[in-house]
């Protein structure tokens, strides 16, 4: 198996050239900071001579540039006098570098201020000596593993791991000698950021990440409603711990701090008292929390409790402090040390929740929510296995200077960039290829025995010739062929292939070079069923997708099963799909799935290179369901099908919402149809409803009655769900669409029941791990999900921001349009009727609209009705629409009483 994705040995020095090799950018404000406080202030005569205002205002700006979130900019204007004798130090001292900085970061140290890490006391390193110096970030750790210089020990300092840093530093300007330090900070962050193989700049700030994090805290916790739960019940719990502290009642302060879920159980009653009564009653909580700590009083119990009853004094001016706070705040914030002080860790926590709800106007209640999201791990999602992390832009490069380059030392120089980029990438691709496909698709249900191994001379071509030197000594192209172990070698059998070079990648079907028994077969077969072969190759577009290529390399047309003929008289037959070297599909695991799709496309023609008698496969029937007739029986336009299309195209995920009647599940189903060709064995339909659960919707425990030794015992074995049940059938057709449809999708609860599936239905390409049975999961590429809404229906949950950004939505309105259009094709039995049905659903609508607004109308598909005449449309509104009608205004019953049918008749005649 493959390599995952951080666990690739990167080429340090073919990285750091391809890394320079692009034009520099515009310098960061950081590195400005930097540059103007080395040339205005930062040296020991001006910090000595400056007063502690002139030092505010060079410090505090400088802060803001460097350090990433700025948290604490409280903290620097209140010790900058402090901060000038650990500046002194690190611009003068003799000791070594790493000794200065745990001296200045450690909470021993003498140079230590408690809000001021490692990125503060590097930027001021850089700026004595840019040249020497790199910076420290989130991501510098990343980077240093990512090279295998070792992961930080337990027992590791700051200093050491910075000293680890500048022996790499020094490892990379022995070759590249400009290396600036502001250059090793770009570097190691797209080190850290980068993607697969691709090295790319990082592209998001912490700051602008903390952002994205504070609009999900917003999203996922609504204020409102939490406002108004917890401040009822804060209010009660306020009330009884007052009344029970005021009494000296310790049982009654126990029981208010049970209903606040704050732990008090191992505390002593003297102590619980004292305690509580100094915190509720204090006018410097600060200080108290100090003294607590230092006392010992609350052993074993820690900082949380006296922080819990500050909070329920006052929630807004302190925010509850846990092991999950705590975390997120270490996560967030590089002036935060955890082997710190307790209270000095706490005020540093209050001033970043200050700091964040000015930056982001988010309120004291939801900022500790965006420390416990910081803190939470990652989503348990790992890449498909075995993982293909990508080409990169280096492996064309690599190629096309290998062109160049066809000599062995050259190649000496130049082999750990050839496996970074060029074979490892090819080995992931083929193990990726082989278990998706051809293992589980071609080898076993139809016993072709294709080779598998991803090694040279078997699925993977060599880079070294095999010719004795008569050339030039490597391959510029390498390749994957799939191909019959009966056969003597690759050469001898028809082909499915990828092959690489500096132009790009390409992918399909071959026949080699000295395949006689195959290119008979081959060829004599695309005579006798040309017919057949042309209908199920043009079914599956493989026309439209990939180029037949004749003998001089150029594409010919496949117009008829004649085109198809003569392409198989040719020497060198090959189809084949490209992609240019730019392509982003060539970056990542959604590659494996396209070239699957191609080899799928082009199976009918294999088989005619690979089975004696490939007609009885070829002659099966093949579901036609097209775009004239998805818009016939619809009556939507083209532009609409087109536009639901590309964002089908976009995102896998749809949703059509609309008021009553409008025919979204008619609709969502002809949609289905048109995206499986007809084939309804590949739809699927369920209903969402309140009482909907994931167990029934991706996997659970089911009861199981067995019977083991005579008796009846129940098990709870894990089962699919429906959705897991279907991404299986659809992963088994890779070249088919599959399509699940969602009937009134936001009747049931959706975070629940999607659970973690919410990732995947945003990166198609990952894995995560299901909470029941511990097996990988991933959402084919083939598998769409359409869903319906139904905008009026007040007893729906609402659809939260998570799952909207993870679907396209399609408005559905009531179209008088497609009303007429319907009853021009269904003659109502008295001509009249069907205009004054017409004019009655516009004139119904336009009163609706202004009356309880756009949401609240009424479809149009309550009207179509076959062989309507005058009772019919009566009894449509008395049991249809009135009932609508009074969902919609019964709380209105003057504005209902004007709905009555005759009405309407009346105005539309006018």
């Amino acid at each position: 198996m493959a390599a995952s994705m951080t666990e690739l040995v990167l080429p340090v020095l073919p990285l750091l050239r391809t890394f320079l090799s692009e034009p520099p950018g515009i310098p960061a404000p950081r590195q400005l900071a930097i540059q103007n406080a080395a040339r205005d202030w930062l040296n020991t005569e001006w910090l000595g001579q400056a007063d502690e205002a002139t030092l505010r205002g060079q410090f505090l700006p400088f802060y803001e540039c460097v350090v990433d979130p700025p948290l604490h900019c409280e903290t620097v204007a209140r010790r900058v006098r402090f901060l000038r004798f650990g500046l002194n130090y690190l611009l003068g001292g003799t000791d070594p570098v790493g000794t200065k900085l745990d001296r200045c970061v450690l909470p021993k140290g003498p140079y230590f201020q408690a809000g001021f890490g490692m990125q503060f006391w590097t930027a001021i390193l850089q700026a004595t000596a840019p040249a020497r110096f790199p910076g420290w970030t989130s991501r510098t750790a990343a980077a240093l593993n990512r090279f295998k210089l070792g992961k930080r020990s337990a027992r590791e300092t700051p200093g050491q791991q910075y000293t680890r840093l500048l022996v790499l530093t020094d490892e990379l300007r022995a070759a590249e000698p400009t290396l600036t330090g502001f250059q090793l900070d770009a570097f190691l962050e797209a080190i850290a950021t980068m993607h697969g193989r691709e090295l790319t700049p990082a592209s998001k700030s912490a700051t602008k990440g903390l952002e994205d994090l504070a609009r999900s805290v917003r999203t996922k916790y609504p204020l409102r409603e939490r406002l108004k739960a917890k401040r009822q019940s804060e209010a009660t719990i306020r009330d009884e711990l007052t009344r029970a502290i005021a009494a000296t009642d310790a049982a009654g302060v126990r029981a208010a701090l049970d209903m606040a879920d704050v732990p008090n159980a191992s505390i002593h009653d003297d102590s619980l008292m004292d305690v509580t009564t100094a915190l509720w009653n204090t006018d410097f909580p600060e200080d108290l929390l100090t003294d607590i700590w230092g006392s010992g009083q609350l052993l074993g119990v820690g900082l949380s409790f006296p922080v819990a009853i500050l909070h329920l004094r006052n929630a807004d001016e302190f925010p509850p402090w846990d092991d999950v706070t705590r975390h997120g705040l270490a996560t967030l914030d590089d002036g935060y040390n955890p082997i710190g002080p307790p209270a000095e860790g706490y005020r540093l926590y209050r001033e970043a929740c200050d700091e964040l709800r000015r930056r982001f106007r988010l309120h004291p209640l939801e900022v500790p929510d965006l420390f416990r999201m910081a803190a939470q791990p990652p989503d348990p999602v790992r890449r498909p296995g075995p993982n293909f992390n990508g080409f990169c832009a280096d492996t064309f490069r690599f190629l096309e200077e290998l062109k160049d380059n066809n000599r062995r030392e050259w190649m000496a120089d130049h082999r750990d960039r050839y496996h970074f980029a060029v074979r490892e990438p090819l080995v992931e691709l083929c193990s990726g290829l082989v278990e998706r496909y051809v293992l589980p698709l071609l080898n076993i249900p139809h016993g072709w025995d294709l080779e598998t191994d991803a090694r040279t001379g078997k699925a993977l071509s060599s880079i070294t010739r095999n010719d004795h030197g008569q050339s030039q000594p490597y391959e510029t192209a390498q390749w994957i062929t799939f191909y019959r172990r009966s056969q003597q070698t690759k050469r001898d059998d028809v082909q499915l292939f990828v092959r690489l070079d500096a132009t790009g990648l390409a992918c399909g079907l071959r026949l080699g070079r000295r395949a006689r028994d195959a290119g008979k077969r081959f060829r004599s077969n695309i005579q006798q069923h040309a017919e057949l072969l042309f209908h199920r190759l043009h079914a599956a577009h493989a026309f439209s997708s990939c180029a037949f290529l004749d003998d001089a390399g150029q594409p010919v047309r496949m117009d008829t099963p004649a085109d198809l003929r003569r392409w198989a008289t040719g020497k060198n037959l090959m189809a084949e799909r490209r992609f240019p070297r730019d392509s982003q599909l060539l970056r990542g695991d959604d590659l494996v799935g396209e070239i699957m799709l191609t080899f799928h496309k082009l199976l009918p023609a294999y088989r005619c290179g690979v089975d004696d008698s490939p007609q009885e496969w070829l002659a099966r029937p093949t579901p036609l369901y097209s775009a004239k007739n998805f818009l016939t029986e619809t009556f939507l336009d083209a532009q609409w099908l087109e536009t639901a299309a590309s964002l089908l195209g976009m995102k896998r995920q749809l949703i059509l919402q609309g008021v009553p009647g409008t025919g979204k599940t008619h609709i969502a189903r002809h949609l289905a149809r048109l995206l499986t060709n007809g084939d309804e064995t590949r739809v699927r339909l369920v209903q969402f409803h309140p009482a909907y659960s994931y167990e029934e919707f991706v996997e659970g425990l089911k009861p199981k009655t067995v019977e083991m030794n005579g008796r009846s015992e129940v098990t709870y074995p894990v089962e699919e769900g429906v959705l897991c049940q279907f991404a299986r059938l659809a992963a088994a057709q890779p070249g088919d669409n599959f399509v699940l449809l969602v009937d009134e999708i936001n009747r049931g609860n959706l975070p629940r029941i999607f659970g973690e599936l919410l990732y995947l239905l945003e990166y198609r390409e990952h894995e995560i791990v299901l909470p029941y049975s511990r097996r990988p999961f991933r959402l084919p590429p083939n598998l769409y999900l359409i869903g319906t809404m139904n905008l009026a229906d007040r007893s729906v949950v609402a659809v939260d921001q998570a799952l909207r950004r993870r679907f396209s939505f399609v408005e559905m309105p009531p179209s008088r349009e497609i009303l007429e259009h319907w009853l021009a094709d269904h003659p109502a039995r008295d001509s009249k009727i069907a205009t004054a049905t017409v004019n009655l659903f516009e004139n119904l609508n336009r009163q609706l609209r202004e009356d309880a607004g756009p949401g609240q109308q009424v479809g149009h598909s309550y009207f179509m009705i076959s062989d309507l005449d005058a009772p019919q449309l009566r009894m449509v509104w008395e049991h249809h629409v009135r009932p609508l009608l009074a969902e919609y205004l019964g709380h209105q019953p003057q504005r209902l009483a004007r709905y009555e049918l005759e009405r309407f008749l009346k105005a539309g005649k006018e």
